[in-house]
This record gives C-alpha cells, structure tokens and sequence, in this order.
C-alpha cells in the first residue's frame, strides 16, 4: 500500500488521470502474472477531469486488451487511460466520496 501522488506529463489529448495513467503504465509490465494486481484511486471518488477515481489492472489485462485491439502504448502517448479502462470496464467509479485525503496504490503479487 502507498499514499501520494503522482505526476503525468501530458502531451496528448486524451482523457484521464494521475491514477489510470499510472496503472496503464503498469498493464505490460504485469503481463502474464498470475496473481498480479494494481488498483490506484483518488480517494475523493475522481481523477483528473473524469468520473472516475481510478483503475485495476491484473495479470490478463494485456491480453484483454489486445483481444479488443487495444494497445496500451498508443492510450499511453495520447494521455488517454480513461478510454483503455473503460473499454475493458476496469475504471473505479464510485462517486463524489467528500473526502479529499490522498492518491492511494495497492499493490498484489499473490501467486497462484
């Protein structure tokens, strides 16, 4: 578990957040890992300019991915996080929650 927040450099002109940016930065490097989970959210229910606090991605997320054609990469130089997760339904979106304390990231490697 670990608490903070991060930083993108934007230069697409795609949608999303600290947070999905982060976990689709994680998609590739998880691939094939069983038991592998990310989950990064903004505790007050959003991130960046959408309506949702964050994303999970897991072990099969890359080849959830690319069986619908998607390549994180290409999200990724866009700045588009938001349109990959939800794509494959893996945006957090819990609503307004009303408390602004910080960005949080968990972190499994539970293997099979």
């Amino acid at each position: 578990v670990a608490g903070g927040e991060t930083t993108v450099t934007l230069r697409g002109e795609g949608l999303g957040g600290r947070n999905q940016e982060l976990a689709l930065g994680a998609a590739e490097g998880m691939a094939g890992l069983p038991g592998a989970l990310v989950v990064a959210l903004a505790t007050d229910g959003g991130d960046g300019p959408t309506d949702a606090a964050g994303a999970v991605v897991d072990g099969n997320t890359l080849a959830r991915a690319r069986a619908q054609g998607l390549a994180p990469a290409d999200f990724l130089r866009r700045n588009d996080a938001y349109h990959f997760f939800a794509a494959l339904d893996d945006l957090l979106r819990p609503g307004p929650t009303q408390t602004n304390v910080n960005d949080l990231l968990f972190i499994s490697a539970l293997g099979e």
